[in-house]
């Protein structure tokens, strides 16, 4: 979650993903190791788009990864390989993208720590070798998309975590995400495949991104006026950069707004995440799971 950094975003977005090559940023090994974690595959109606994989594992240190890849009409203009890692130690985290986007190599490393803004180690994109530097006024605040997706997967445990605005960081931009408990719809739950009998025991957690928050590539931003997170939520601008093309809107991490509502449940494995939906113009574009939860198995 560009999530190929989270959310990604998005995740990112975030959100990943390109066929793997003889240069490819991680081996099959890496690939492998991965797949312990909880695969997914994106698809709009019947056309696949992409797959992600997530993973955490807890020794000394807790690490998170997301991997992805782009196929279909997506890689017409997103043709993305990568994996985004994040090492989260003692008052900090080091966050990692590495990808191969259209044949080039792009790389990432960004330093967490708490009561100090973000700084950057390494960035090399397609289109820029220097990343966007934080503001004091909003760099304290700002946590990493990895971070995100530990507080909302956490929320199956602990609900009041799906809850209020939070910046968020991944070194090209900033973004405003909006966090909110909402009640897992009919027609969410059928997409996803989950069982009607156990509905009560799934959670649903959906994250607004808004696209007017998003400061650009290099010293370009849009300014954001003096009103706190919650109220530009409430009354956001319409966004004044467009995707050029309808398939771009969706990756998690672009110019326009996101709303990405994740189904959760404490029978679905170390991240808790049953799947995922991503609303757009033309119809929503699922995230379901490889393998079903204990609760559907």
């Amino acid at each position: 979650m560009r999530l190929r950094q989270i959310l990604i975003s998005s995740l990112l977005v975030s959100c990943p993903l390109g066929q793997l090559s003889a240069d490819a940023v991680y081996t099959q090994k890496d690939r492998d190791d991965l797949l312990v974690g909880s695969e997914f595959k994106l698809r709009w109606n019947k056309i696949k788009l992409g797959e992600m994989t997530f993973s955490v594992s807890a020794g000394e240190m807790l690490i998170s990864k997301i991997s992805g890849r782009t196929f279909g009409p997506l890689r017409l203009v997103k043709n993305y390989d990568g994996v985004a890692t994040e090492v989260f130690q003692h008052r900090g985290s080091t966050y990692r993208l590495e990808g191969i986007n259209s044949g080039f190599k792009e790389t990432r490393e960004i330093i967490f720590s708490v009561d100090a803004i973000p700084r950057i180690e390494t960035f090399n994109e397609k289109n820029s070798q220097s990343g966007l530097t934080p503001e004091i006024s909003w760099g304290r605040d700002a946590e990493s998309p990895l971070s995100l997706f530990r507080r909302i997967t956490k929320s199956a445990n602990e609900n009041s975590l799906c809850s209020g605005a939070h910046i968020i960081y991944d070194g090209k931009r900033k973004y405003e995400v909006f966090l909110e408990q909402k009640k897992l719809r009919e027609n969410t739950r059928r997409s996803l495949g989950l069982s009607k009998l156990d509905a009560s025991k799934y959670w649903l957690c959906s994250v607004s991104m808004k696209g007017d928050s998003i400061v650009v590539q290099e010293g370009e931003k849009k300014m954001l006026d003096n009103s706190t997170p919650t109220a530009r939520h409430k009354k956001a601008k319409t966004p004044q950069q467009k995707s050029r093309f309808k398939w771009s809107r969706v990756w998690l991490f672009g110019a326009d707004d996101r709303t990405l509502d994740f189904v959760l449940s404490e029978d679905c494995g170390a991240i808790n995440l049953a799947g995922f939906v991503l609303s757009t113009s033309f119809g929503p574009v699922i995230g379901r799971a490889a393998q079903a939860c204990k609760n559907d198995s």
